[in-house]
């Protein structure tokens, strides 16, 4: 994905954790807002501003993008970024099957169930995104 796409997707996602009042209500419990908790995070984690941003960013995407009618927003916002987010969530899903083929003797269940319900959101967003 490009520098551009990468702040499309980014703009995208803290639109949408802006706008959603469950994440500012949660956020409003611990007496902060998005943007109080990115300068924190920030200050706690020795990041630069916008190396926060992308943390929340990154930990938002498995969430947002989980919702059907987000990816259409996103599809017809911007479809080459689309796919590019398609592609990616295929490729990753695959590597983690192979992962989870490789060490299924090495880890115990807890683990490898972890691993499958990581696959098993990489796929959904996947198939969300060839869905729409």
């Amino acid at each position: 994905m490009t520098a551009c796409g990468r702040r499309v997707l980014s703009n995208f996602v803290m639109g949408h954790l802006l706008d959603n009042p469950k994440y500012q209500a949660m956020l409003a419990e611990r007496g902060e807002d998005v943007y109080g908790y990115i300068n924190r995070l920030a200050e706690m984690e020795g990041l630069t501003p916008e190396e926060a941003i992308e943390e929340v960013v990154c930990d938002a995407v498995p969430v947002i993008l989980r919702d059907e009618n987000i990816v259409r927003e996103l599809v017809e916002t911007d479809r080459t970024l689309a796919e590019h987010i398609r592609d990616f969530f295929h490729d990753f899903y695959k590597k983690l099957q192979e992962i989870i083929n490789n060490v299924v003797y090495e880890f115990g269940r807890a683990e490898i169930g972890a691993l499958q319900d990581d696959a098993d959101t990489v796929r959904t967003i996947y198939e969300l995104f060839m869905d729409a």
